[in-house]
């Protein structure tokens, strides 16, 4: 599990990434609706007054067929249908009853301003390319699901290195600001300094040098803040592909004991019992891993807390079976064995 966890598992999640990723960025089918005016089609812009969602069927249509350099011919019709064919890519409107409206290209100056109107009983619009292609691409960043633990361990030893870089930043923009106002304490210093800068403004004790340096070390601050959640995010995934595979072993404990000393007569409150304990594990795990992003907890104590309480648990119950001692007193526990005592009393 341990070895699944670091290298099968970081791989699926990167390549489910990867292909997510490509599907969202892919053009689905428009979504033709009512009312609205679909201009995703190139050369060509949609209008339909209903449509029937189960036989496809359009009523009150208007298609703009878009032409280069010209006005757009105009498709009326008051029925029609949708459907599409190869593979969804291209689409066909067939309009029953209705017109077309255009203005004649190339006319003679005599027939300037003709309107041609042309009326069908029966015409399809024919738009290919509807839906575009899955593109696969090759994605470079990783979250921490994503990553092995080397790559993990990698890549807190370059986030410490930034945080080194920015407090360097901050210290060597402090000391030059303070190194120049100890300068001052010299007069010749002072009386060169005031030459070379304005004089204070009215009301002011400085000329802001101090300000800048103090939003400059908030947002360095805001910067370290983020760079160590970031590494605490990677410490915990790292404990979580060690602490799962090792709980494996740990419900070994739990569960062992739990079926030898159940039997028959205990099964059912056994499993409701396993059941809980695989809850209560899953709270450990996800409450653990949140009070860890939060600081709450170590990376370690939170992924591996719930090892050691079941763990604990699971050596006294293995204990208590090889020693045969009561473990738990599952008669007690049954809710029949309550009514016992009440029905011999009324016998």
């Amino acid at each position: 599990m341990t070895l699944f966890d670091n290298y099968v598992l970081p791989e699926s999640n990167h390549r489910l990434a990867s292909l997510t990723s490509d599907i969202g960025r892919k053009r689905p089918t428009v979504d033709i609706r009512p009312g609205v005016f679909v201009t995703d089609f190139k050369g060509y812009e949609l209008l339909i007054g209903d449509k029937n969602e189960k036989t496809d069927e359009i009523r009150d249509v208007t298609v703009y067929v878009l032409q280069p350099m010209r006005n757009p011919d105009i498709v009326v019709a008051p029925t029609g249908r949708l459907h599409y064919e190869n593979n969804g890519n291209t689409l066909y409107i067939d309009l029953y009853d209705g017109e077309v409206h255009s203005l004649p290209e190339n006319v003679k100056k005599e027939e300037e301003g003709v309107y041609r109107v042309t009326r069908f009983r029966e015409h399809t619009v024919v738009i290919h390319d509807v839906a575009s292609q899955l593109e696969r691409t090759q994605r470079s960043s990783r979250s921490d699901r994503e990553m092995s633990i080397g790559m993990m361990q990698a890549a807190i030893r370059e986030r410490r290195q930034r945080i080194h870089d920015v407090l360097d930043e901050v210290d060597k923009t402090s000391r030059a600001q303070v190194q120049a106002k100890l300068g001052l304490l010299d007069p010749a210093g002072r009386e060169r300094y005031f030459k070379t800068h304005a004089a204070l403004p009215p009301g002011k004790l400085t000329l802001g040098a101090e300000e800048r340096l103090r939003d400059l070390a908030r947002m360095e601050a805001s910067s370290v803040d983020g760079y160590t959640r970031q590494i605490r995010s990677y410490q915990v995934e790292i404990h979580k592909k060690y602490s799962i595979p090792f709980a494996s072993l740990v419900f070994v404990l739990l569960g062992a004991p739990l079926a030898i000393r159940s039997g028959k007569s205990g099964m059912t409150m056994a499993l409701g019992f396993s059941i809980f304990c695989f809850f209560v594990y899953y709270i450990f795990l996800t409450g653990g891993e949140k009070m860890a992003d939060r600081e709450l907890l170590s990376p370690f104590l939170a992924m591996w807390l719930g090892n050691i309480v079941f763990g604990a648990l699971g050596v006294v119950l293995t204990w208590r079976a090889v020693t045969e001692t009561t473990t738990i007193p599952w008669a007690k526990l049954d809710p029949r064995s309550w009514l016992r005592p009440r029905r011999r009393a009324a016998a």
